[in-house]
């Protein structure tokens, strides 16, 4: 049941409330003052006969059935239009060629006869001479071709000349065969020197650098190691300094008062951590910090540090002020009090501000809470406790217990439901005698309602091991939490905001002295092995003037050995000038004659090319000659046979205008064929919607989520209703999963309340109010034909058949109040 905000509420603000079964672990939440969007129900489904699964399944059958007959009828009128279109082509087609021969007609007098006979007759003159200039340049390209062959055999006689003259002017030159042989071999000798020469001067041009660049590169590493050293001593200074205060901030923080509006749960937390003697707190503090980053990584919910904040002490102590109000009201009706779950207390923070976020209960790290925002803590309280007068009014008619020391919060909701619950929730909760636990939180954070009071929430547990963790220390009563929140958690030496700011800041010199001293020791080496290098390079230079003075000797040696070699050849050829000179002439004559022969040659195959290209030219002209023959004995023939082309070609179109006819019944057959059948398909999945919305909502996802991995495994066609008065289309394999998750996602809006229903094995929901199904429009198809045409007509009548029932049997299953 949902209930208005009245303007005084508004006013001073809005409160929630949730709960957790704790016999049965069911978790309940409840929201009394946030008014539903709910639409009420206005019509209730009245039917002589329960709606079952089976007649659902039924409807469906039929309506895969319909929707089987019309995909195939789409496909036979698809191939009942491509046929009629073929029509109209070859309608189009023979209709041309009437046109074509009643020109032809027209034109076949006897003169136009006579005209295109006598172009005939020259065009195959034409045809006769094009052959002969084909003959005569084919015997043009064998002459071309033959004389080439020719020319290429003299060119190998010649050749064969000039061997023989080369081969007798060497021997005539074995004299000062020798002498040749070795100035060829001093000239070797010497460009092998030459080379030795200039590699010897570029590697000695490289020692020189490389000799030059290192007292450079020394002076750099000196001047670094300088740098680093003086930096390395002002690095110890500061460290030495800020040992010294640390030391004195230390024994201040000791001592000097916590800063509760500035200092957050978290560093709270971490004092108990590090420095309480009691092994069960300091693991229960860090299990609370680490919940601080599930929050953020699983509920992307930051606690930040700021003194609004449900983290800053300050607000912590507001959140101990909803404790003592709670208890308090406890006391009075003789119920023991809460003690307070200081690790607990993380959750109701990150709830707090997802309850802010989201405007509804988070739920997931406390079950059972109340929430209430621009209220001060003990405002909160009153409102919350404000709902007990509600509560005595319906505790008869409910067979609730009145004494406030027999409140099962559980018990309670299991009897009055998840509606009136909410309306009584937040009083129920507080008074709760199976609750011996609370955590709570408190902010400042601005609101809708402009008060400077922010949000105030509480978590109620049943804590199972109870004794244990009071005896441990981790329950306690709200006076000794208040007192240990005072002291920031029993702070030790380090708990101040300054001696952590100096431990970071002896942390980072500390590293940073590791840091400059590992540059130093890297930079002496480098400079240590720059020495070497320096020693290595000059000792290369050295090597590298050996190597060149060598290879400078070796050189002039070659040259003086290559003066030597030639002056001994220049001295032998003289001798036998006057034998060689005749062999001399010879070789000449024969290599001009053969140059000679060469150029012939390449003018000859010039001749053979020009020639091979008018042969292909006289080719192309005959070809063309003989087209223009065929296309004039055409023409006679055509004029000759006119009427009986004529003829043959009207009767060509009053066929092709028959079939044309023919073929359009056809296609306006199936196509009404078609719309029938989408008219039977249409009732059949108004009527299988219908009844999908009938059943409850639990039956309807199962159904709809069989159906959906049936047809999906099987390859088939689905479709699934989305809910009350939905309709849904038949749509095709390609979309059946998209269409399935889209439709079985959608639940009925109408009943919903703003309160989250219990979620008891045996809950369900009241069934929606159903609409009258309007089948989908559906687009016009073409399917094939599966049949004869009386077996179809057969199955279109019993579908018709069907729909009629279907809507009869609708109509007496609805009734409106």
């Amino acid at each position: 049941m949902d209930k208005k905000i009245g303007k005084s509420v508004v006013a001073t603000g809005i409160a929630a409330t949730t709960i957790i079964s704790g016999a049965l672990s069911h978790q309940v939440k409840a929201d009394e003052l946030v008014e539903s969007t709910a639409t009420k129900p206005k019509a209730t489904a009245v039917t002589e006969k329960p709606i079952t699964t089976a007649d659902v399944a039924e409807a469906k059958e039929k309506a895969d059935a319909a929707k089987k007959n019309v995909n195939q009828q789409q496909e036979q009128t698809k191939k009942a239009e491509a046929d009629l279109e073929e029509a109209k082509a070859a309608v189009s087609e023979a209709q041309e060629k009437v046109a074509t021969a009643t020109e032809n007609e027209k034109a076949a007098t006897e003169e136009n006869i006579s005209q295109a006979e006598t172009s005939v007759k020259k065009a195959e003159e034409e045809v006769t001479a094009k052959s002969e200039t084909v003959k005569e340049a084919e015997t043009a390209v064998q002459e071309a071709s033959q004389a080439v062959k020719d020319q290429e055999n003299t060119i190998a006689g010649q050749q064969s000349l000039v061997d023989v003259a080369e081969s007798e002017l060497n021997k005539a030159k074995e004299p000062v065969h020798a002498e040749t042989a070795a100035v060829e071999t001093a000239k070797n000798q010497e460009n092998q020197a030459q080379t030795a020469v200039e590699h010897a001067k570029n590697e000695l041009a490289k020692a020189d650098q490389a000799a030059n660049v290192a007292p450079q590169n020394q002076a750099e590493i000196q001047n670094k190691i300088n740098q680093t050293q003086a930096k390395l001593e002002q690095t110890k200074q500061l460290i030495t300094a800020t040992n010294t205060e640390l030391v004195h901030e230390q024994k201040n923080a000791s001592t000097a008062p916590v800063d509760l509006r500035n200092t957050t749960y978290s560093q709270f937390l971490e004092n108990l951590r590090d420095n309480s003697n009691n092994e069960a707190v300091r693991n229960a503090a860090a299990d609370a910090l680490a919940l601080y980053k599930r929050g953020q990584n699983e509920f992307n919910i930051t606690v930040g540090s700021d003194p609004s904040s449900p983290a800053s002490l300050e607000n912590n102590l507001q959140a101990l002020e909803l404790v003592k109000a709670i208890n308090a009201y406890r006391r009075n009706a003789g119920l023991p009090e809460l003690l307070v779950d200081p690790y607990a207390n993380v959750a109701s923070q990150i709830q707090t501000l997802y309850f802010e976020k989201a405007n509804w209960h988070m739920g997931k790290l406390i079950g059972n809470e109340n929430v209430a925002i621009s209220f001060n803590p003990q405002g909160a309280v009153n409102f919350w406790h404000s709902e007990k007068a509600l509560y005595q009014k319906i505790a008869a008619q409910y067979g609730l217990p009145t004494d406030e020391r027999q409140l099962d919060a559980n018990d309670i909701y299991m009897k009055v439901g998840p509606n009136v619950f909410a309306q009584i929730g937040h009083y129920v909760q507080m008074m709760d005698n199976k609750a011996n636990a609370i955590s709570a939180a408190y902010d400042t954070h601005p609101n809708q309602f402009g008060t400077p009071h922010g949000t105030s929430e509480v978590g109620f547990h049943n804590v199972r091991n109870f004794n244990q963790r009071v005896n441990n220390g981790t329950l306690l009563t709200v006076e000794a939490m208040e007192k240990l929140l005072r002291s920031g958690g029993s702070r030790g030496a380090a708990s101040s905001a300054n001696v952590t700011a100096l431990k970071n800041r002896l942390a980072e010199l500390q590293a940073q002295k590791v840091s400059q001293e590992s540059s130093l020791n890297l930079l002496n080496n480098q400079l240590t092995d720059s020495y070497q290098a320096q020693k290595d390079r000059a000792a290369a230079v050295v090597k590298a003037k050996q190597n060149l003075e060598a290879a400078e000797k070796a050189l002039a040696l070659t040259q003086q050995n290559l003066s030597d070699k030639k002056a001994a050849l220049k001295s032998a050829t003289a001798r036998i000038a006057s034998a060689i000179s005749p062999y001399q002439a010879k070789l000449q004559k024969a290599q001009a004659t053969l140059e000679e022969a060469k150029n012939q040659l390449a003018a000859l195959k010039t001749a053979e090319e020009n020639k091979n290209k008018a042969l292909e030219a006289a080719k192309a002209e005959l070809v063309a000659a003989q087209n223009r023959v065929a296309a004039a004995q055409k023409k006679v023939a055509d004029l000759k046979t006119a009427p009986q082309q004529l003829e043959k070609a009207k009767q060509d179109l009053v066929a092709a205008e028959a079939d044309l006819k023919a073929k359009q019944a056809v296609a306006e057959t199936e196509n009404a064929k078609l719309v029938d059948l989408q008219t039977v398909y249409n009732e059949l999945l108004a009527n299988y919607n219908y009844l999908l919305d009938l059943l409850p909502k639990e039956e309807r996802q199962a159904l709809v989520s069989a159906a959906t991995t049936t047809y999906q495994a099987n390859g088939g066609l689905n479709f699934a209703a989305a809910g009350a008065g939905s309709q849904t289309v038949l749509t095709s394999n390609a979309n059946s999963a998209s269409q399935y998750e889209k439709d079985a996602s959608v639940e009925t809006l109408a009943n919903v309340a703003t309160q989250a229903q219990p979620k008891t094995d045996n809950n369900t929901n009241a069934t929606s109010t159903p609409a009258t199904p309007k089948a989908s429009p559906s687009q016009s198809v073409v399917l094939p034909n599966t049949g004869t045409e009386a077996e179809q007509l057969a199955f279109l009548g019993m579908t018709l058949g069907a729909a009629l029932l279907a809507g009869a049997v609708k109509h007496r299953r609805r009734k409106t109040l």
